[in-house]
C-alpha cells in the first residue's frame, strides 16, 4: 500500500504509473439524493471515475442529471433485485447507498453486498449504527455527524501540534503543526532540519498559498506545516518548530 503526497491534478498520472491497465474504468454506484451524494459526484468526477447514480424521485433525478452531466443518472430504485439485475451492478468497483434515509442505506448496502459488489458503503446518521452494521456486512458505515464533530474539534484545536489523520495504526501519522516561530528552523534549508526519525515536512502553508517543499525550499516565520511520520512523535515536533 502506497500513500502518495502531491497535487490534485498529478493523481491520475501517478495511478497509473502504480496500476496494472484495466480493461475498463472503476464503475461507482451511488443510490439516493442527498448532500452527500452532491459532493460525491463532485469529487468523482475529479479522480475520474465513471459514476451511476439512481434516484426514485423524478424531480430529484432530474436536478441532479442537469447538475452532474457527466454523471450517469438513472430514475429507479436499484434496491430491487431484477432493477439490481438487469443493471449487472454486482459488477460495480463499488455501491455507496447515500440517501437521507440510513435504514434505507443500510438495507441497500447490505442487499448489495450479498448479491456480489465487491465494496459497499452506507451513509447512517446515528452512530449506535456504526458499529452494528459492520458486523453485518457492510464494508465502510460512514457518519457525517461524526465527521462534522472531527472536523469543528480541529478547528477549535488551537494546540500548536494537532495530529489530523492516520495512515497506519501505531506507525504513520499526519499532523499539523504551526505557527512556526522558533529560531532553530526559521531560514533554514529543510534539508538541515533533523526531523525526528521516519519524519518529513509534505507540505507549507504560507498565508493563503500552500505549496509541496524542496530540499532547499525554507522556513519563515508564521508558516504552518504538514508533517507525515512515526506516532507518538508531538511533543518533538512541537520542541523542534515551536519557540518556547
Amino acid at each position: 500500500l502506497v500513500t502518495l503526497v502531491g497535487e490534485i491534478k498529478s493523481f491520475r498520472q501517478a495511478k497509473k504509473i502504480f496500476q496494472i491497465p484495466k480493461t475498463q474504468e472503476d464503475n461507482i454506484v451511488i443510490m439516493g439524493a442527498s448532500l452527500t451524494t452532491e459532493w460525491l459526484l463532485g469529487q468523482l468526477n475529479t479522480y475520474g471515475f465513471k459514476v451511476r447514480l439512481f434516484e426514485p424521485d423524478y424531480e430529484k433525478a432530474s436536478m441532479l442529471a442537469e447538475k452532474f452531466p457527466n454523471a450517469t443518472i438513472l430514475n429507479s430504485n436499484p434496491v430491487d433485485p431484477a432493477e439490481f439485475h438487469r443493471e449487472r451492478l454486482e459488477e460495480s468497483t463499488a455501491f455507496i447507498a447515500a440517501s437521507e434515509d440510513a435504514e434505507h442505506n443500510i438495507l441497500g448496502a447490505l442487499q448489495a453486498k450479498q448479491l456480489g459488489t465487491a465494496i459497499t458503503m452506507a451513509v447512517v446518521y446515528k452512530s449506535t449504527y456504526l458499529s452494528l452494521i459492520g458486523g453485518l456486512g457492510v464494508d465502510f458505515p460512514f457518519s457525517p455527524r461524526i465527521e462534522a464533530a472531527k472536523e469543528l474539534l480541529k478547528i477549535v484545536d488551537d494546540s500548536p501540534v494537532r495530529k489530523l489523520a492516520t495512515l497506519a495504526p501505531g506507525v504513520a501519522e499526519v499532523y499539523e503543526l504551526g505557527p512556526v516561530n522558533s529560531p532553530r528552523v526559521i531560514h533554514k534549508n529543510l534539508v538541515d532540519i533533523k526531523l525526528p526519525v521516519g519524519g518529513f515536512i509534505a507540505a507549507i502553508q504560507r498565508g493563503e498559498k500552500v505549496y509541496l517543499p524542496g530540499a532547499s525550499d525554507k522556513l519563515d516565520d508564521g508558516d504552518t506545516l504538514v508533517v507525515i511520520g512515526p506516532s507518538g512523535i508531538e511533543r518533538l515536533l512541537g520542541e523542534l518548530f515551536i519557540a518556547d
